[in-house]
């Protein structure tokens, strides 16, 4: 009699420890899925996927597959933290541990349209990335701006082509004053290159003087 009512009640704490360890034990389940890349030849396996930023990690495997074990109730954002060469669209996970449910919905693009997923989710890429830059666009204004030379090249064309007009509306006498102030003023083109910026050494101010 001592002995059954031993076994007796090693069977009740077995049966108690196992319905405590029950409750503290959070229900959980796996979420599955795989990674389609229309491109063959690029690789669908050792992709590295994470839920709500490395809150939980897993690997693909190399057909794609994956599969994130004992995942509490709760809602997720899943991202490919390696999918570098491809954007693929931004999936969001809700779990329903209690229930045994899983869904899922996918947006396009941030602020996109929120779309019904199916279950196993399937994630595939939309389009490569594309890293070329884009060329700036010619600008004539720029090269005349980053270039001295054309900056007095534009210049003198103007000289040239207006000066003439200027000096045939002028009369003797201004043109005589005219005339006389160019003369002591010295060469115009020396004074046009120290403007710019393009005046010469010491030894042409000593070869003027």
């Amino acid at each position: 009699a001592i002995v059954n009512m031993y076994v007796i009640i090693l069977l009740c704490s077995f049966l108690f420890s196992s319905v405590c360890s029950a409750e503290l034990t959070p229900l959980t389940v796996p979420i599955e899925g795989r990674i389609v890349i229309p491109d063959p030849t690029r690789r669908v396996g050792n992709h590295i996927l994470s839920l709500n930023g490395n809150e939980y990690i897993t690997i693909t495997r190399v057909d794609g597959s994956f599969t994130f074990e004992n995942i509490p109730t709760g809602i997720y954002l899943l991202d490919i933290t390696t999918a570098i060469h491809d954007i693929f669209p931004i999936l969001k996970i809700r779990v329903s541990a209690e229930e045994g449910l899983v869904t899922a919905v996918e947006y396009k693009y941030p602020g996109a349209k929120r779309l019904p997923a199916n279950y196993p989710v399937v994630l595939t890429a939309m389009a490569p990335l594309q890293y070329t830059l884009k060329k700036p666009p010619l600008s004539i204004v720029g090269m005349l701006m980053a270039n001295p030379m054309m900056i007095m090249m534009v210049f003198m064309l103007i000289v040239v082509i207006g000066m003439p007009k200027l000096l045939q509306g002028m009369s003797p006498e201004e043109l005589e004053e005219l005339q006389k102030q160019s003369a002591t003023s010295g060469d115009p083109m020396k004074k046009i290159k120290n403007m710019m910026g393009m005046g010469g050494s010491a030894a042409d101010d000593d070869d003027d003087n």
